[in-house]
């Protein structure tokens, strides 16, 4: 759904992303939660130059996980970056092709900067350490780097990122790809966590006490005792 239009992708805006969300956790809580997820790194690729959206978005349907937490380091290299680190509670990560990771880039003549990449699922180790009471479906793992190359097409500053500034020539003059980080990514996650309280509301006509309606409770209206 947030997969750029040039790759077949919907782009689609924060009100239809929360209304998918809401009937996918009225649903299944885990598969609205993962969906809501794989949006945010999907959108994240749109900025990154068109070469490495080409790399990414070549995969048809293609899914992305990722994180923001910087719990890795990188060092400069020959065309790119070395990263080493692990990141945890990665959702989805079992089922995605890409990754969408954070770390801190220290070079020896200037301060520690933050970058965000895309590394190939297949590039990671993927340690199965999510045992959880709820939400189990999410597969929320933790996932492993130990040498892993990227590219420098496929690197971008993390402040550059949180500011909305895009590094594609393709999607730059789209107001989709101009949005901070932070509102985007709660806008994309936030219909998930209002469908999950309305699963115990939804029920089958059969399966409705006599005289009642389906229905659920709608947006905005007090919920009874």
């Amino acid at each position: 759904m947030r997969a750029p239009a040039q790759y077949g992708g919907h782009q689609s805006d924060t009100r239809t992303l929360y209304e998918v969300a809401v009937e996918l956790g009225r649903a299944d809580g885990s598969a609205a939660w993962t969906a809501s997820v794989y949006w945010i790194p999907t959108w994240l690729a749109g900025l990154f130059p068109d070469g490495a959206q080409a790399e990414v978005f070549s995969t048809p349907d293609v899914r992305i996980c990722g994180t923001p937490s910087p719990t890795a380091t990188a060092a400069p290299a020959d065309g790119g970056i070395v990263v080493d680190g692990r990141w945890g509670f990665i959702t989805g990560a079992l089922h995605a092709h890409w990754q969408l990771i954070v770390a801190v880039l220290i070079r020896a003549d200037s301060e520690p900067m933050p970058v965000m990449a895309l590394v190939p699922m297949e590039d990671l180790t993927v340690i199965d350490d999510w045992y959880a009471a709820g939400l189990k479906g999410t597969d929320s793992v933790t996932t492993v780097a130990e040498g892993v190359f990227v590219p420098e097409e496929r690197v971008l500053p993390l402040g550059s990122v949180f500011q909305g500034q895009s590094a594609s020539q393709a999607n730059a003059g789209q107001s989709i790809y101009r949005a901070p980080l932070l509102p985007v990514a709660a806008a994309s996650s936030v219909g998930s966590v209002v469908g999950w309280p309305r699963a115990p509301w939804t029920c089958s006509s059969s399966g409705c006490p006599s005289g009642r309606s389906p229905t659920p409770p709608t947006s905005g209206r007090a919920m009874p005792r």
